[in-house]
């Protein structure tokens, strides 16, 4: 007799959890896995979403961005499940393979981004005024651990900065750790700057 009230009240608490839970509620999730403030990247679209969030704070609502981190915590004081809240870039989960034209990531990117070691492969860009994988690294903005394979790169405009990772490191703004293999960068306009890893470098490479 007791067994059986005992298995009257946890249904009875089952059906109550069930009717109070809202239809189709999003569950939430951690983009920051090992807790250490950088955003996990783990396909091509969420980093071509970086574009929509240069300070790496997590906090974007442009539709591309809400698309390839389709199940964010936007609750105030926990974006991305970054401890505290507090976002302070992107890294890499694994290889990448990127297929056709790449817009460089333009606008001053001031945020982290940490390769953790792996490779991005098929960037491809033609034609671009400033640019690379990201346009411009800005201060106190930091690329490091990156590495690109085969990169084919082509600026043929006036005054231009192409490398394959950043086109120019302003003042403040560092590469680290990272390299280039294989591939090319050619620049044919008056005045254009090219380079491996950057096109012109104000800041610090190390």
């Amino acid at each position: 007799m007791f067994s059986r009230l005992c298995l009257l009240l946890a249904l009875s608490l089952l059906l109550l959890l069930v009717a109070v839970a809202p239809a189709g509620a999003q569950t939430n999730t951690d983009y920051d896995t090992d807790n250490d403030g950088l955003i996990d990247v783990a396909d091509a679209a969420q980093l071509d979403a970086i574009r929509h969030d240069l300070d790496g704070n997590g906090d974007a609502t442009h539709a591309d961005y809400v698309a390839a981190f389709p199940q964010r915590d936007t609750g105030a004081g926990n974006w991305m499940g970054c401890p505290s809240g507090t976002c302070t870039g992107y890294e890499l989960t694994q290889d990448l393979t990127l297929t056709g034209q790449w817009t460089p990531i333009s606008g001053a990117f001031t945020a982290t981004f940490d390769g953790q070691g792996y490779a991005i492969s098929g960037l491809n860009i033609s034609s671009a005024t400033v640019g690379g994988l990201f346009a411009t690294i800005g201060s106190g903005g930091v690329l490091r651990n990156v590495g690109l394979l085969n990169p084919a790169m082509t600026g043929t405009g006036a005054s231009e900065n192409i490398g394959a990772l950043v086109g120019l490191i302003d003042a403040g703004g560092r590469v680290e750790a990272s390299y280039v293999a294989g591939g090319s960068v050619t620049v044919s306009g008056a005045n254009a700057r090219a380079g491996g890893l950057a096109g012109q470098n104000n800041g610090q490479i190390r």
